[in-house]
C-alpha cells in the first residue's frame, strides 16, 4: 500500500521529532518544519494528504493565512491545527477557515494518530463519492456519505466538549408537484434546491441527498443557535427562489428539523431518530418551518 504524505508544522524541536518519528512509525511519509515561513517554501515539494499544524497566540492571523493558502493549491488536503485548552476557540475559528479537526497539546500520540486516520478516511469518501456516495441528479453527497460522515463527526466531537447540529430538510407537498408538473420539472427542482443548499453553507459543512425530496446537512461546531439561523435563511431563500417550471414564486416550501449533538442524543441512531421527529413536527405545526426540541 503507498504510504500517505504528512506535513507537520511544529516549533518545539523536542515534540516535533517526537511526533515526526511516531508518526513514521505508523507508516506514514513525514516532513517536518519548525515554522509557517519554512512550510510556505516546502509544501508545494509533495503532494499532502495531512498537514498538521500548531496555532500559537501570537500568529494566529498567519495560521489561518497558511491554512487558506493550502486548501487553495490543494481542496482535498485536510489541516489538523494543534493548540492549547486555553485557545480552543481559535482551533474552533480555525475549522470555519478549513480546517478539518483539532487535537489539543502536549500531543497525545495515539489521538493524533486516530485523527490522521479519520481525516484520510474522509479523503477516502471523498474519492469513492462519484460513485456509492455521490448523487448523480444533484451533484451532492448520497445518503451514504451523510452515515458515513455522521460517524467520523461523532468520533471527532466525543473526543472533545464539542457540538455539532444535523439539519433535515424536506420539499412540502412534493407528491403534489409531480403530479402537476412532472418528474422532469421536479428532477430540476430538486437540482435547483441542492444548488441552493450548498450555496448558503460553510466550506466545512456536509450537505448530502437524503432521500428522494430530501436533503441533510451537518454543521460541524455548530449550536442549535447557529444552526436556526441557517435554517431559516434557507426556509426564505426557497420561498423566494424562482423555480424553473414552476407557475409562480412561493409555490415551493420546504420544511426542517433540528437536532444537536449531545444535547439531544450522544449516538448515530438517535440523532437520526430525533431529527426524523422534528422534522415530522414541523409537517404536523403546518409545514415550511423549522422545529428543534
Amino acid at each position: 500500500m503507498e504510504k500517505k504524505n504528512i506535513f507537520l508544522i511544529e516549533s518545539n524541536d523536542f515534540t516535533r521529532k517526537v511526533v515526526e518519528s511516531d508518526l513514521i512509525k505508523a507508516g506514514y511519509n513525514v516532513i517536518s518544519v519548525a515554522n509557517h515561513e519554512e512550510a510556505k517554501s516546502k509544501i508545494n515539494d509533495v503532494d499532502f494528504e495531512v498537514i498538521i499544524t500548531e496555532l500559537p497566540h501570537k500568529d494566529f492571523g498567519q495560521t489561518i493565512e497558511v491554512i487558506r493558502k493550502f486548501k487553495r493549491e490543494n481542496s482535498e488536503v485536510k489541516v489538523i491545527v494543534a493548540t492549547n485548552y486555553d485557545s480552543i476557540t481559535q482551533a474552533v475559528a480555525a475549522l470555519r477557515e478549513g480546517a478539518h479537526d483539532y487535537v489539543v497539546k502536549p500531543f497525545n500520540l495515539d489521538e493524533l494518530k486516530l485523527v490522521v486516520e479519520n481525516a484520510l478516511e474522509m479523503n477516502t469518501l471523498k474519492a469513492a463519492a462519484c460513485d456509492a456516495f455521490h448523487d448523480e441528479l444533484t451533484n451532492i453527497y448520497s445518503i451514504n456519505y451523510f452515515d458515513e460522515a455522521l460517524k467520523i463527526e461523532l468520533n471527532r466531537s466525543q473526543r472533545y466538549p464539542s457540538n455539532f447540529s444535523v439539519l433535515y430538510i424536506d420539499i412540502d407537498n412534493f407528491k403534489h408537484l409531480i403530479e402537476t408538473y412532472g418528474k422532469e420539472v421536479c428532477d430540476n427542482v430538486l437540482k435547483m434546491l441542492g444548488e441552493i443548499i450548498v450555496m448558503a453553507t460553510r466550506k466545512t459543512d456536509c450537505v448530502c441527498r437524503y432521500g428522494p425530496d430530501e436533503f441533510a446537512i451537518i454543521l460541524p461546531e455548530t449550536k442549535k443557535d447557529g444552526a436556526f439561523i441557517l435554517g431559516t435563511r434557507l426556509l426564505s431563500l426557497v420561498r423566494q427562489e424562482t423555480f424553473s417550471g414552476l407557475s409562480h414564486r412561493n409555490e415551493l416550501t420546504i420544511s426542517i428539523g433540528l437536532t444537536m449533538f449531545p444535547e439531544d442524543s450522544k449516538d448515530k441512531d438517535g440523532l437520526i431518530k430525533k431529527m426524523h421527529e422534528a422534522l415530522e413536527e414541523a409537517k404536523k405545526l403546518g409545514k415550511n418551518r423549522i422545529v428543534f426540541f
